[in-house]
């Protein structure tokens, strides 16, 4: 049971990503299967470093603008996980790496979407080669500090058709 929620949450969050993304009018290309070489090829076009193991799940493309997308979801409340290859990426890719957390997925909705730009360097968060540890109470974000140079956002979000 424990393995369908997460599925569930993960599936839900991939979907609200999307969705949010073709809101914003950009193009979305879903990179999660892994060695995607879509993935090389974005990390290529935005001068990003390569890491050794390149990994995201969405390709955003709007405009000149290009975003390396990692989505995690979360049922309800937790700590958000990432791994060392996903740190890498974060890193790699600078401002063009977001970081998406969709909370309140295995429920009927609304979903809670977060965005943080460069999670990397983002002030407000730690972010460690294992743990992604932002501020959290009850699926909300508090920023520690501001800063002019990285967005974070929160918007609530309807059910993806």
């Amino acid at each position: 049971m424990f393995n369908d929620r997460r599925r569930t949450a993960e599936q839900r969050a991939m979907s609200v990503a999307t969705a949010y993304e073709k809101e914003r009018g950009a193009y979305v290309q879903d990179v999660s299967a892994g060695n995607d070489p879509r993935l090389r090829e974005a990390l290529e076009r935005c001068g990003c470093a390569r890491p050794s193991v390149a990994s995201a799940d969405i390709v955003s493309s709007l405009d000149h603008e290009i975003r390396i997308i990692e989505v995690k979801g979360r049922g309800s409340s937790g700590p958000i996980t990432v791994i060392e290859r996903e740190h890498e990426t974060f890193s790699a890719a600078g401002p063009a790496s977001w970081l998406y957390v969709v909370w309140n997925t295995t429920q009927p909705g609304p979903y809670r979407l977060i965005t943080v730009q460069d999670p990397s360097t983002s002030r407000g968060f730690k972010l460690s080669q294992r743990n992604a540890s932002p501020a959290c109470q009850e699926g909300r974000v508090t920023r520690r500090s501001s800063s002019a140079s990285h967005s974070t956002s929160s918007t609530s979000v309807s059910r993806p058709t």
